[in-house]
């Protein structure tokens, strides 16, 4: 979160979001609730999982780390009760991955898996979701939470001259 002029609450690397949902018809609808997340690594590892209470998530992290201030991970999460998930979303050329994802969506159906061995492709994304039903007048929340971690950080538009006995670990 961001918050002008507490540097201490606007510490905090995490968003939460929290979607409240309401059948407003006289049927039962079912909803799908879902998060994307697009990795800034140049090869990112996607791991899926569970927590012990429940939480479902997925785990992102440069499998390729070039130096300490390429080096962080990323998470999104849910409290959802039926999840489905894709650790990437489709590989193709131009809009192949959105054209994907839409069909998927759109099926009405939960989301199934879809892993790489190759962690060569930049920028992938993820897809966590969850799935409900409601009927008549009836209330559902879902929460998600993305967090993030990167220890370092460079000061990439005014770059500090290294001496030329320099490396990473000096910094």
């Amino acid at each position: 979160p961001f918050i002008p002029l507490n540097d201490t609450d606007s510490g905090i690397p995490a968003g939460f979001f929290e979607f409240d949902v309401t059948n407003t018809s006289d049927k039962t609808i079912t909803y799908t609730i879902c998060g994307v997340l697009e990795s800034p690594f140049s090869q990112s590892r996607n791991t899926a999982g569970c927590t012990e209470n429940g939480a479902a998530y997925i785990y992102m992290d440069n499998s390729t780390p070039l130096s300490r201030d390429k080096d962080g991970n990323m998470c999104i999460s849910t409290d959802g009760q039926n999840i489905s998930f894709q650790e990437y979303l489709f590989r193709g050329s131009w809009f192949d991955s959105l054209k994907m994802f839409w069909n998927d969506f759109t099926l009405g159906t939960v989301f199934n898996n879809r892993s790489y061995e190759d962690k060569t492709v930049p920028n992938c994304c993820s897809v966590l979701a969850s799935h409900f039903t409601l009927a008549a007048s009836e209330t559902k929340t879902v929460k998600f939470l993305i967090s993030w971690y990167f220890p370092y950080s460079s000061n990439y538009y005014t770059p500090i001259p290294r001496e030329e006995n320099e490396s990473d670990e000096d910094f």
